[in-house]
């Protein structure tokens, strides 16, 4: 019953919001476009920034995404959904891996210097070395697979 009234309370056909809250939500790539921005980023990374687009894919739904060999230096992925994607010897050199999730991904030979990964969810991450996480920068909320740490960020706010 409705606390002011005798009649029923009325169920909402709209989502509760505060549901939504704790529900990351994700920007769907397709495959064309995820052609088109990795193909901009290889063209802007060639030419040092003079030409195409530094790739932007941040909170981008890219769960089993084959990525295979791609280059992502200096890719700009915070947030993304990367579960299971398949980043076997993938260049994340200075990519911003901040808040991303690599749940079960495959990160056989990728290389990680000088990415980062703040609050990143690294747990399951198959072939994950600590070489690897060596070359890259961490927090104290990024989740790593057992036996693995990775070192402190430089502060930026200095």
């Amino acid at each position: 019953m409705n606390e002011k009234s005798d009649e029923p309370a009325k169920q909402s056909a709209e989502p509760d919001p505060s549901a939504a809250q704790d529900q990351p939500r994700y920007r769907e790539v397709s495959q064309e476009e995820l052609e088109q921005i990795l193909a901009a980023h290889r063209k802007w990374v060639e030419s040092d920034g003079k030409e195409g687009n530094q790739a932007d894919l941040i909170k981008a739904n890219l769960e089993k995404a084959d990525l295979f060999q791609a280059n992502l230096q200096e890719a700009d992925l915070m947030g993304a959904n990367l579960q299971g994607a398949d980043l076997l010897v993938a260049n994340l050199q200075k990519a911003n891996l901040a808040g991303a999730q690599l749940q079960g991904a495959n990160l056989n030979g990728a290389n990680l210097r000088g990415a980062e990964l703040k609050h990143t969810n690294l747990e399951g991450a198959e072939s994950l070395t600590q070489e690897q996480l060596d070359e890259a920068c961490g927090d104290e909320k990024t989740k790593l697979p057992p036996g693995l740490s990775v070192k402190p960020c430089p502060d930026d706010s200095k």
